[in-house]
């Protein structure tokens, strides 16, 4: 088996802005049963009207995925950031984890996701480090809770 990972962006339309958390929640909750189906693992943050995702698989389902992405009239200025041969998962656990601006709890993590949304044109292999480590936090608050 050969693992790919995918990085893309875009921003939600215009007309979805005011309802992004929701329609972030529904994509992820759709996505993770879909996902856990196909092998696909990853995460998607939700910033101030942008998508950020990282998927992980093998080549043929994780190209189909993202086709559907790229098809789905919500997204608007899609930009496949990197998309390489891995050695592993970021997101083992994970068939699609989710942190949304929105969400409660995340107060403190505000500057954290916009440096999500900064690195993400910057530099993928930091992006995708802080991507982890929102959702290790997240995940432990959680479980905490």
């Amino acid at each position: 088996m050969t693992l790919q990972r995918l990085f893309y962006t875009s921003r939600i339309t215009d007309d979805d802005v005011v309802r992004g958390p929701t329609i972030a929640r529904r994509i992820a909750e759709a996505s993770a049963r879909r996902n856990a189906e196909c092998g696909i693992t990853g995460s998607l943050a939700y910033i101030d009207g942008h998508f950020i995702q990282v998927l992980e698989g093998e080549m043929h389902p994780l190209e189909e995925t993202f086709e559907r992405i790229c098809n789905d009239f919500r997204h608007r200025e899609m930009k496949l950031i990197d998309y390489q041969t891995v050695p592993a998962r970021l997101f083992p656990h994970w068939h699609m984890a989710c942190v949304i601006d929105a969400d409660e709890g995340l107060e403190g993590r505000a500057g954290s996701l916009s440096e999500i949304r900064l690195l993400s044109t910057l530099n993928v292999r930091e992006a995708l480090t802080a991507m982890l480590r929102l959702v290790d936090e997240a995940d432990a608050q959680a479980l905490a809770a």
